[in-house]
């Protein structure tokens, strides 16, 4: 995704802390340091504050993505068909990367190979980790995106996947 401007009032996703709004963006001097700009981001999921240099901010978080990418994901969940390596470690790596890269695609895409490993009973600790962070940041943005409530988001998720729970 490309360097985002922010202005006070949009929402954001970390991916370390899900959806998140930025309350303020002013200048500030903290420690007898010289003045800078910082950014005051609030997560409701965590009831979560952060003040994060302004500069720096593209860099913690992204935009979330619009409604109609919102509906772009749900279909890739819907036809992606690609296969989990064999080698959980090899796996459990490249799905961290995955989800490290914060490309919201590729977040489906780390879901839905976990999803139907779940379903066969087959997660390690690594895998299930990395299942329930994708999990997490996929219903969370869909319910900005989509403007849906959790359950909504959730039951999209179940018939693209073609099950009944998660």
């Amino acid at each position: 995704m490309s360097k985002a401007q922010f202005k006070e009032g949009d929402l954001c996703l970390s991916l370390r802390h899900g959806v998140g709004q930025i309350l303020s963006i002013e200048d500030r001097s903290f420690g007898g340091q010289p003045e800078a700009s910082y950014a005051e981001l609030y997560f409701t999921s965590q009831d979560l504050t952060l003040i994060l240099l302004a500069g720096s901010l593209s860099e913690e978080v992204r935009e979330l993505v619009p409604a109609e990418k919102g509906n772009e994901l749900i279909a890739c969940l819907e036809s992606w068909d690609g296969k989990p390596s064999k080698a959980w470690k090899a796996r459990a790596n490249a799905h961290q990367a995955a989800l490290d890269g914060g490309d919201p695609f590729d977040n489906v895409k780390v879901f839905k190979e976990l999803s139907g490993m779940s379903a066969e009973g087959a997660l390690r600790m690594s895998d299930r980790q990395n299942y329930n962070k994708s999990l997490d940041l996929l219903i969370e943005e869909l319910m900005y995106s989509l403007g849906k409530t959790e359950n909504r988001v959730r039951k999209l998720i179940m018939n693209a996947l073609g099950t009944k729970t998660l």
